[in-house]
């Protein structure tokens, strides 16, 4: 269940991304000067960090475990989309430590071809995750 919470995260911050409304990086920037890796870390926190909340608020109140099959469709291609965010995730952090900023330049290059197809195994995952969910029964009045 954590691979599908995950999944629903990063789909639900790319559809919605407040890092860019809540806190500009020239902020981040400045108050952590000298700390390129720990601007990155803090982007994704805070980026990542409300759409996990409501992620786990609709897997709670929808109780989506108990609704779904033992086996879980869908959950490897989410692991896919997973295990592709956290090499894009890594590489950035790392190209953060190459001066002049070329280890970001081409993470950022790399990752315009690679992201969407992370993205469309989330998406898949995630789709049949959610159609794979029984419905509730509701008891009679």
């Amino acid at each position: 269940m954590p691979v599908i919470v995950l999944g629903m995260t990063i789909l639900l911050a790319q559809l919605f991304p407040l890092v860019f409304t809540l806190l500009p990086r020239l902020l981040i920037k400045d108050l952590f000067p000298g700390y390129p890796n720990l601007v990155v870390v803090v982007l994704l926190i805070v980026k990542f960090l409300f759409p996990l909340l409501i992620t786990i608020i609709f897997v709670q109140k929808s109780k989506l475990k108990s609704r779904l099959p033992n086996k879980i469709p869908g959950k490897t291609e989410a692991l896919i989309g997973l295990i592709m965010w956290a090499i894009f995730w890594l590489a950035s952090i790392f190209g953060a430590k190459v001066a002049g900023s070329l280890g970001i330049f081409v993470v950022g290059s790399v990752a315009a071809y690679i992201m969407p197809l992370a993205n469309v195994f989330l998406l898949i995952g995630i789709v049949k995750v959610l159609l794979a969910a029984l419905p509730r029964m509701q008891k009679n009045p």
